[in-house]
């Protein structure tokens, strides 16, 4: 896999501040598209190991975390987002923040797999989730 750009700063594509990661490849070809040079899978920077912690760096030297989203056992791929190797590398480089997501869209769904998320968390070295307080990360012990 091959990627177009990182933003390091990014308030353009949606609420606050965050990293963004643009990859190559577009098979849509629309016609009103302002970056067609990214329609080559091709085109740009391969996606490698340092590509992945520099963007983990970014994260923690600007106080960003990551989520355990637990949808896609919803969806029956059961494979946990983001994978072991990145979550032990963001904790192996220093990260902390971590929270938890359903994308639950549905009362059924809400907090789907939150027990087996803590326990791979727990299983990973996580000893603390975040909750946030007007944006804010506050510290909670695993239960």
């Amino acid at each position: 896999m091959n990627y177009a750009e990182i933003k390091r700063c990014d308030v353009a594509n949606g609420p606050g501040v965050r990293v963004s990661l643009f990859v190559s490849g577009c098979t849509h070809h629309c016609k009103e598209c302002f970056n067609k040079e990214t329609w080559d899978f091709g085109f740009g920077k391969p996606f490698t190991q340092d590509t992945i912690d520099e963007i983990l760096k970014l994260l923690i030297n600007n106080g960003k975390g990551l989520e355990i989203n637990t949808s896609s056992f919803k969806y029956g791929t059961g494979t946990w987002l983001p994978r072991r190797s990145i979550l032990s590398r963001y904790l192996n480089l220093g990260g902390e923040i971590l929270t938890f997501g359903s994308d639950a869209h549905d009362p059924f769904y809400y907090q789907y797999h939150f027990n087996d998320a803590v326990e791979f968390a727990r299983s990973i070295g996580f000893r603390y989730y975040c909750k946030f307080h007007q944006r804010k990360p506050e510290f909670c012990k695993l239960p």
